[in-house]
């Protein structure tokens, strides 16, 4: 009970604070980042008593929040009068402590009924066929074939098979994969029917045709319809082919062709186009399985490094026009892709192979293709970002990475994927049913509209909702029917079942994509350092310039957020929770372990995992329970078994993930029973630095002693500052093509992202960048525009105003 009161007395008082003049912006602004960069620690905890350590830039202060009968009070040691961003970050910290909740109450989800889902879906098509506009031109038969046209239009044909019931036919593609056996269309089209016609008096014509159609409410089955007695002839070819429900034999399915053909020489017989298309794939996929069973792969065509398992599901997906590869992260998808797309091309007469991801994992690909791909075979593959899909058509070979991420992008990105035309499609994740069944269904439907539709049927069947909120999922069930279903298309192989095929054990990198404006931040500052780093003599203020330059890029690429702060979650931060809930794969006994680099980074994992409801603890001794151990990665030894080890960021001396993974398969479960993963920011300096510690360990450890502290660490070899210019110059060169692409700036909107344009800079290389950095700051400026009077944005939008120049400064004069 005190509980629940203390919530309500919190958010009252936190309501208040930002209702009123008691907090000013400037507090709001700083507390929240202090409570969001997780700066904000619990030291002791009562009923009615929190105190905390907040970590500010200068110092540290101890803030307590207490609560009486009917009010919250606060203490702060920074002695400020006023409440203070430190009072605001732990009152915030309060709220989360007391709203905790570790694990979903799944005793209080709801699972919906058949009959409850149905009647839900049916409401929405009905408000749609009330609301939307249409055009119906109704045919000389009563039953049809109708012709309706909506307002988007497109049109569709419609027939009607009971006026009681209002049940029929439509070509539309809702109606193709519902399950319900009417539509929106259908709804208008009954309607519209009754009120233009007298329904007790309707004329005695018969059904204008037998239909061969794929029944909605018999799992899109071959059926025929026809209410009235066939003839004879026709009546025998039904018999030998369908089943008395009037659904075509399962059996029979190697026979379609000969049905088809004998059929369709009688006038009377109307085939649906799904129908025809049906049997075409029918038979397009059974010739391909059959080739593929009896194919010996030429010599030399799959490169002799791939594992066994690799080889095994290449030829999988070279055998399907659709396959979801969704094997456990590490297990090499890119070169499993890759050597599936050679089969194609080599056996399916491919010539185009579009590979579409994520635009921080181009470069990945990039590599990928020139490991595995020889000069004969690189002209048909190529290689576009989600943001910017050009090709639409003509695609034989469509391979999605990152799968699981397509519905998550706001551009409309699964609608762009459904409008393009492709013979064969690989979709790679490594997200599990189990996390991502939603996302499934959307990956699903790319492969074969009818593999998981309808969504209402899947969700009644395996989805639990919330009892508080009915469109909230809250878990999933009986999931291993969805597996069935989808057997034929998905291929999931986790690490312990390929076990004996793999290595030693590896680090397995998680590229972070950074935002357009921390790539812009990136490689401003990458363009100071490189002016440093292209001299061969530094005086003592270069040195210390050069070596903060390359301090502030590796803090950039470790928390992929600048030194402002931001209520924006860091995109290694949203990474790091996709990455728990989609991709790591954890059994119940598994304990995984994550490395950070400091108390703040802990506290802001901490409370990100406990939203997601996982058992998250700072580790501090052996007695402590839970799933996910946050410690310091500074720290090698005494902790906790676990199979999973996660480093948040690259450690500067990176030798310590050597050390750590030398020390943990030492144990006797063996090396396989152990991961090791890195989440990298890409591209940035944590990228390069994780590369040198393999291939150039001798340039990092010198470049670790420069980037320390100590004044006397000045040295650095002339092969080193060319390997710096390299990687510096791929930074800036990076933002050039930012800013290409963002050449037009809104000036109005700080919230809009700037519009795409082909117009080329009008300078040489460095003129383009002094322009592009007065056109940044030309740009801030404008944030305040909107603050202007009436009068001034007038008198600045007609131009009514003067530049000039004077002793170095800009000078405007607005006409009165």
């Amino acid at each position: 009970m005190h509980k629940e009161i203390n919530q309500e007395l919190l958010a009252d008082f936190l309501k208040d604070l930002q209702l009123t003049m008691k907090l000013s912006r400037l507090a709001y602004k700083r507390g929240f980042g202090l409570y969001e960069d997780g700066q904000c620690s619990l030291m002791k905890s009562g009923i009615n008593e929190f105190e905390y350590q907040v970590e500010d830039d200068y110092n540290d202060f101890t803030t307590k929040i207490f609560f009486s009968e009917k009010k919250v009070e606060h203490t702060c040691s920074c002695a400020s009068q006023a409440v203070c961003a430190h009072v605001f970050a732990a009152a915030l910290q309060t709220q989360q402590e007391l709203n905790r909740n570790f694990r979903a109450d799944l005793a209080g989800s709801i699972i919906y009924s058949r009959e409850g889902m149905i009647a839900r879906v049916l409401d929405e098509r009905k408000e749609k066929s009330v609301s939307e506009k249409y055009q119906i031109d109704f045919a000389d038969n009563i039953h049809g074939e109708h012709h309706l046209l909506a307002a988007s239009g497109s049109s569709y044909l419609l027939s009607f098979y009971d006026f009681d019931k209002r049940l029929g036919y439509c070509s539309c593609p809702d109606y193709q994969t519902n399950k319900l056996e009417t539509c929106k269309h259908l709804m208008f089209a009954f309607d519209y029917f009754a009120a233009t016609h007298n329904l007790e008096h309707l004329p005695a014509q018969a059904y204008p045709f037998i239909e061969i159609f794929r029944h909605p409410l018999k799992n899109y089955q071959i059926a025929w319809f026809f209410p009235h007695s066939p003839d004879l002839a026709v009546q025998q070819i039904l018999d030998e082919f369908f089943d008395a429900d009037q659904v075509y034999l399962p059996h029979k399915l190697n026979e379609l062709h000969i049905f088809l053909e004998k059929i369709q020489r009688f006038k009377l017989i109307k085939i649906r186009p799904e129908v025809k298309k049906y049997i075409a794939e029918y038979f397009g996929n059974k010739s391909l399985k059959d080739f593929f069973a009896r194919l010996v792969v030429r010599e030399g065509l799959l490169n002799s490094r791939l594992f066994k398992y690799q080889r095994e599901a290449a030829m999988f997906i070279g055998a399907r026009k659709g396959v979801i590869l969704a094997d456990e992260i590490g297990l090499g998808k890119t070169a499993t892709a890759i050597n599936a797309a050679l089969l194609k091309i080599e056996y399916s007469g491919f010539s185009k192979v579009q590979i579409l991801c994520p635009d921080h994992l181009i470069s990945h690909w990039e590599k990928e293709l020139e490991l595995w791909v020889t000069e004969a075979y690189k002209e048909c593959f190529r290689i576009e970002s989600f943001d910017e899909i050009g090709i639409t058509s003509g695609i034989d070979f469509l391979i999605i990475d990152e799968a699981q991420k397509i519905d998550d992008y706001e551009s409309g990105l699964v609608k762009k994927l459904n409008r393009l035309k492709y013979n064969h499609i690989l979709l790679i994740t490594d997200s599990t049913l189990e996390s991502s069944l939603i996302k499934y269904y959307t990956m699903a439907s790319l492969i074969n509209q009818h593999l998981l539709t309808p969504l209402w049927e899947l969700s009644y069947k395996h989805c639990l909702y919330d009892s508080n909120d009915a469109d909230r999922i809250i878990g999933y069930h009986h999931l291993e029917l969805v597996k069935e279903r989808m057997e034929d298309v998905y291929l999931r192989r986790s690490r312990n079942e390929v076990a004996n095929q793999l290595p030693k054990a590896d680090i397995i990198k998680i590229p972070v994509a950074l935002t357009k404006e921390l790539k812009q931040e990136q490689s401003y500052i990458a363009e100071r350092v490189l002016q440093y780093a292209r001299k061969d003599y530094l005086n003592q203020f270069e040195i210390l310039q050069l070596r903060t330059g390359l301090q502030q890029l590796f803090r950039l690429s470790q928390f992929t957020r600048t030194v402002e702060i931001s209520e924006q979650t860091p995109p290694k931060m949203k990474e790091f929770i996709h990455f728990i809930n989609h991709k790591l794969s954890l059994k119940d006994d598994e304990k995984v372990v994550i490395f950070v680099s400091s108390t703040a980074i802990q506290n802001q994992l901490l409370r990100a995992l406990q939203m997601e409801k996982k058992v998250a603890v700072v580790w501090q001794s052996p007695e402590q329970e839970g799933q996910y151990f946050l410690v310091s990665e500074q720290m090698q030894t005494h902790l906790p078994r676990a199979s999973h080890f996660i480093y948040y960021h690259l450690p500067l001396a990176a030798e310590m993930l050597v050390e750590r993974m030398k020390h943990e398969t030492e144990f006797g479960e063996g090396i396989h029973q152990k991961r090791f993963y890195l989440l990298c920011a890409s591209p940035g300096m944590e990228s390069w630095l994780f590369e040198w510690s393999k291939s150039k360990p001798h340039f990092l450890k010198q470049l670790v002693r420069f980037m320390g502290d100590a004044p006397g660490n000045a040295e650095l070899s002339l092969r080193l500052k060319e390997e710096l210019v390299y990687e510096l110059k791929n930074l800036t060169e990076n933002r050039m093509a930012i800013t290409e692409k963002s050449y037009q700036i809104s000036m109005f909107d700080n919230n809009q992202e700037s519009e795409a344009s082909e117009a080329e800079m009008p300078y040489g290389e460095k003129s383009n960048v002094a322009f592009q950095s007065f056109i940044r700051a030309f740009a801030d400026g404008f944030k305040k525009f909107n603050e202007l009077s009436p009068a001034q944005r007038q008198a600045f939008l007609s131009g009514q105003f003067e530049v000039a120049e004077r002793n170095g400064e800009l000078i405007v004069r607005f006409s009165k």
